[in-house]
């Protein structure tokens, strides 16, 4: 019996390195996206002052509650600067997009953290189908449809 366990833990061993990635020294560099990549895929742009005023129209009179709320169904996207931080624990689960052309921003919270890996000054682009534009007491987000 003793001769049937080493046996196994050499097989172990040997798998073990055998199965290990052997190339983690020299990963891929990530794909650096471009407004022209979403367009590709039949998306649209909409820029963060237009997708608000869209939302306002959605919502005539509703701008001033908690309870606004528009489902995007169609292929759009957006993009903006990232300009917070989770560093400091004051935008939690947040990540405030701004658009420099339309000069306005817009709150990202998904719940995902997302807020854990954009640095303030990455730009990110944002696929709206499927996603829910709310107003929560005058701040335009984001997000899931909740639970």
């Amino acid at each position: 019996m003793n001769k049937v366990s080493k046996l196994f833990l050499i097989a172990a061993a040997g798998l073990f390195f055998v199965g290990c990635y052997n190339d983690y020294r020299n990963p891929k560099a990530a794909k650096i996206y471009t407004r022209a990549d979403f367009e590709a895929k039949g998306l649209e742009y909409i820029s963060v002052g237009e997708l608000k005023a869209r939302f306002r129209a959605e919502n005539a009179g509703m701008n001033d509650g908690p309870v606004a709320s528009w489902a995007v169904d169609e292929p759009l996207f957006t993009s903006g600067k990232v300009i917070s931080t989770d560093r400091f624990g004051n935008v939690y689960k947040s990540v405030y997009l701004y658009d420099e052309a339309s000069e306005s921003a817009i709150e990202l919270k998904l719940n995902t953290g997302n807020y854990l890996f954009h640095p303030a000054g990455q730009i990110v682009f944002v696929k709206l189908q499927g996603l829910v534009l709310g107003n929560y007491r005058g701040m335009t987000s984001i997000g899931t449809t909740s639970s």
